[in-house]
Formats: structure tokens, sequence, C-alpha cells
């Protein structure tokens, strides 16, 4: 088990690296808006937003167990334990995979429309193809973080979002028709991350007793109990997912059959959200499993510290932001979408509004991840996005931008922030006896 010394070690080199991939993320999100606005159209653009919304369901596979194989390495280390974890998570992984491809096949194969909701079966096969291997070898980046290596995962996102970088650049002095746009988009997007999955995969094996590209790895076969716990650990991350995804995707199918230009406008608003919110990615992807370690050790003094720092950094975070963007925000975003988007003072409250939310029910989170209580989270996640789709789908509220944002912040603040809050004290409150 890593001494105190070593855990602040690793929470350094993880804080470091992640920095540089944020920030070439960061460079990534400011380019990429315009450019693709101007290669795509507004329209093409809240397309091709739309799809990627809807493909988050895809990505439920590895956003499900992957978490749990982190706490699992992050409590054993790896040994013949979580090894067994791993076969039987990767052997999940591809029956969940195996399970999309057959749902595909037989919309294709049965069904009389040309598209699925507003979408080619063209563009879905083309994101199929690079997002299921990407989901398969993802679980390389949950070993790696709860091995206390965070770093790697993020020198290797650093490198793939720098290439994406230059060929979405380059896509800037192409011009082809919309339909053939958004595979172009895709291709750049995603095969760079596969790349980089597939790189970082060969390297682990090479100097780890881990192996993800040979399927058959080891003498002991999985047994009914570890599927049965891994299963468990999956669903409880899924609601936590799930409740991410529910509220994309259910607010951009909204907006996306009222018009596509203000769906655009809402994937910028959501870019916004996710470049603010790199800050709490950069301490919660290698925080949590630490505080895991802690609170096993009884360490309880560094666990009380670290959530006072945690709450007081998130909270003074968002208001800056918050005054920024109420200050600056019109201009920011017109000139981020090279004039295509204006945005109202009242739509630039009510964001900074939900963005000091986020900063708090994150907060709330990375500590209850600690805590491993995983389905207490998704339960109150998955409490707002039921909220939220009431909400929204009893006309209560426009089908704009404003409005849209009003909805996502009642459904927050009456459920999830509260019960989040909650959550974390009474946890407090059982570890100090």
């Amino acid at each position: 088990m890593p001494s105190s010394n070593e855990k602040t070690l690793i929470l350094k080199k993880a804080i470091a690296s992640s920095m540089v991939s944020k920030v070439i993320s960061l460079v990534y999100q400011i380019i990429s808006l315009p450019l693709l606005l101007s290669f795509l159209g507004a329209e093409g653009f809240g397309l091709y937003s739309t799809l990627v919304a809807l493909f988050g369901w895809v990505f439920l596979i590895s956003g499900g167990i992957n978490p749990g194989v982190t706490r699992i390495i992050a409590r054993n280390n790896i040994t013949a334990i979580s090894g067994r974890f791993i076969r039987t998570a990767k052997k999940i992984n591809l029956g969940l995979i195996s399970f999309v491809i057959i749902v595909f096949a037989l919309f294709y194969l049965f069904s009389d429309s040309p598209k699925i909701y507003l979408f080619s079966y063209n563009h879905v096969f083309t994101m199929l193809l690079f997002c299921l291997p990407i989901i398969y070898y993802s679980l390389t980046d949950s070993i790696r973080q709860g091995m206390g290596e965070q770093h790697y995962n993020n020198l290797w996102a650093s490198l793939a979002t720098f290439i994406s970088i230059i060929f979405i650049y380059l896509l800037s002095f192409s011009e082809f028709s919309t339909e053939f746009a958004i595979h172009i988009v895709i291709v750049v997007t995603y095969l760079p991350i596969l790349v980089s999955k597939l790189l970082n995969t060969f390297y682990l094996n090479r100097n780890k007793t881990v192996n993800l590209i040979n399927y058959n790895v080891g003498k002991r076969k999985p047994t009914f109990r570890l599927y049965k716990v891994l299963t468990f650990i999956t669903l409880s991350n899924l609601l936590i997912q799930v409740s991410v995804i529910v509220n994309k995707s259910v607010v951009m199918v909204t907006m996306a059959s009222f018009s596509l230009i203000d769906t655009a406008k809402l994937e910028l608003v959501f870019r916004f959200f996710m470049l603010a919110g790199t800050f709490f990615a950069t301490i919660q992807q290698p925080l949590w499993p630490i505080i895991t370690q802690a609170i096993k050790s009884k360490n309880n003094t560094w666990v009380e510290k670290t959530r006072n720092k945690l709450f007081v950094s998130f909270l003074l975070y968002s208001i800056v932001l918050m005054a920024f963007v109420v200050l600056f925000g019109e201009l920011a975003f017109k000139l981020w979408s090279n004039g295509e988007f204006h945005f109202s003072k009242l739509e630039l409250s009510l964001m900074s509004i939900y963005f000091i939310t986020i900063a708090l029910n994150q907060a709330c989170i990375v500590m209850l991840m600690g805590y491993g209580v995983f389905t207490f989270i998704g339960k109150a996640l998955i409490i707002e996005s039921i909220v939220l789709v009431v909400l929204i789908y009893s006309n209560l509220f426009d089908s704009s931008v404003a409005g849209i944002m009003v909805a996502m912040i009642v459904a927050r603040i009456s459920t999830s922030s509260i019960i989040l809050f909650l959550g974390v004290k009474r946890r407090d409150f059982h570890n100090a006896k």
C-alpha cells in the first residue's frame, strides 16, 4: 500500500501530465469548433454533434465496467485476483460489443427506413467501426489508473488529440458534401484515439503481466462469482454514466427535432462546460483511487483535509468563471463560433449558474467515488435525469437554449445537488468513527 508521500507523488505526476493533456484538449476544443462549423456548416455540425451525443449510449459499455476494474486494482494492485477480474472484464466487454453489432445488423437488415433517426446507416457504421475497438482497448486506461499510472493515459491522449488538431486544420482547406464531410470528421476524430489506445495497450502488455491483445490469458478461467461481482459493479457505474448520457442525448435530440442550428448552439454550450470542467477532471481521475487507498489505510486526517480543499477549490473556480462568462461571454462565444451564434445575457447567466452546480456536484462525486459508493452516486444522478426528462417533455419550458438551461438547473438543484451533498456528510460521519 503506498505511503502518504507516495500517494502525493502519484497525484503530482498524474496532475502534471493531465495538465498537459488538458491544455492540448483545450486547444483542440477551441480550434475544432470554428473549423468544424466552417467545414460542416451550422446544420451539419448540429447533426454530427447529435450523432456523437447518441453514441454516448454505445460508450456505456466501457463506462460501466472499466471504473470497477480501476477500483479493484487500486485496492489490490496487479495480483492474481485483479488479473482474473481483468480477464473477466474483457469477456464482458466483448460480449456487450457483440450485442451492439448484432442490434445494428438487425436494424440494417429488417428496417425499411434508409436512416436511423436523422442519420444514414453509413454514418452509424463508420462510428461503430472506430468506437467499438476504442471501447475494448479503453480497459488499458482503467488498469493504468488503478495502478497509479494515469500519467501514461494522459500522454497518449495528448498525442491523439494533437494529431486530430492537425487533421481538422487541414480539413479547412477542403470542401465536400455534408454527407461525405461527416464521414471525414468521424475518421480524423476517432482514428487517432484508436491508434493511441492500441499503442498504450501494447506498451502495457510489454511491461506488465496484463494482456489485452491476446484473448486467452492466464490458466484460470473466470468463475461465475467474478462475472456476478463485475456485473454488479458495472450496473452501479452505469447508473452514473446513464444519467450523463440521458441528460445530453435527450436535450440534443429535443433540440434537433426543432432546429439543427439551435442544436449546434447548444453543442457549443456543452463544449464550454466540458472545457471549463477539465479542471475537475484533472483532479478527479487520479484523486479518487488515492482517496480509496487512504480510507482503507484509515488515514482519516488526510481524507478530511483533501475533502475541504476539494470543495473550496472547486467552488472558487466556478465563481471566478461565472464572473468571466457574465462579463465577457457574449463576445467570447461570438468569436469562438466565427460569428455564427449570439448569446443573450439571460443565456450567459443561466450557463454560469449551471456551472456552479457542476462544480459542487463534482466535488461530492470525487469524495463518494473514493468511498466506493458508486451506486449511491448513480441513483442520485438518475433521479436528476428522470426529473429533467419530465420537465422537458411536459412543455413547461421553451424549446430554446434558455428554456433547456432552466430545466437543467431546476432538475439538478432539486435532486442530485441535495442528495450528493448529504451523502458526503453521512460518509464523513461514519468514516470519522
